[in-house]
């Protein structure tokens, strides 16, 4: 899948702990985030030294395909976007640079048009037929946040792991995510801390799978403390992100460490 290098953060399990996404998510913080300030820019282009990734979208402003590239050995691929009649991603199809399919992601809603579940099919190299490989389900609360996202194996039905985002600042960042082993042990907890600045990722809709710490929240992530299960941190510095923006308020670069991501974008 596509990862860009991101910090993967679906390192999750199974479903012994349900009572923890019944109970109410914290809320925390306060976040100057005032929508009549907020411009209109849809990202283009973001990149490194290492790969470069393309957006083109529709005349709805919709996505309508990803191209991703490498820049040290020319690896290329690309995703293109299917939409229902509601305009909510259905189906991602997965190729590479010379046209072959590999795979493809499918997504269903709910009758609030939020996403519920996403499923992954590959291409078997030996066979040539699509494989089932696997799917996750997402849950919400009663003011529409992610609360749960559970992780399964295609062919056993079985949780492999599961997420559970438990606290949240006032505009609907999470700020707390524990993850879960198969078995239901909780296996680390991280902390987020945000800007109050658009997200520059957020106009990838339904580009998630496993993503969903840089895809799906309003502003772009600052810090992220990783703890153990005993809540103990494990990198005392955690991962911290500096950004530069746009007039409009957009990140145009994001360092962290070594590492820098820059973004460009089309903005009316």
């Amino acid at each position: 899948m596509l990862s860009c290098n991101e910090e993967d953060e679906n390192v999750n399990p199974d479903p012994e702990t349900e009572e923890n996404a019944d109970s109410d998510p914290e809320t925390e913080g306060d976040v100057d985030n005032d929508p009549e300030e907020e411009k209109t820019c849809l990202v283009t282009k973001f990149y490194t030294e290492i790969y470069s990734v393309n957006i083109t979208y529709d005349e709805k402003e919709q996505v309508d395909r990803i191209n991703y590239s490498r820049l040290d050995n020319g690896f290329s691929v690309y995703l293109d976007y299917q939409y229902n009649d509601e305009s909510k991603v259905s189906t991602i199809n997965y190729y590479l640079e010379d046209g072959t399919l590999v795979g493809y992601y499918t997504q269903e809603y709910n009758s609030d048009g939020q996403l519920i579940e996403e499923t992954y099919h590959e291409k078997d190299s030996e066979t040539d037929e699509m494989s089932f490989i696997s799917y996750q389900r997402y849950s919400y609360d009663e003011k529409s946040r992610l609360v749960r996202v559970d992780y399964y194996d295609a062919l056993t039905d079985e949780i492999l792991n599961h997420t559970l985002y438990t606290k949240f600042d006032s505009v609907g960042n999470f700020l707390e995510v524990e993850y879960y082993g198969g078995d239901g042990t909780l296996t680390k907890i991280s902390e987020f801390t945000y800007d109050d600045k658009p997200n520059a990722r957020l106009s990838l809709n339904g580009f998630y799978y496993g993503y969903e710490a840089f895809y799906s929240t309003p502003n772009n992530i600052t810090k992220i403390v990783v703890k153990n299960s005993d809540d103990v941190i494990v990198e005392e510095d955690g991962i911290s992100f500096t950004y530069s923006y746009n007039p409009e308020g957009y990140p145009t670069k994001a360092e962290s460490g070594d590492n820098t991501v820059n973004y460009e974008y089309n903005c009316n």
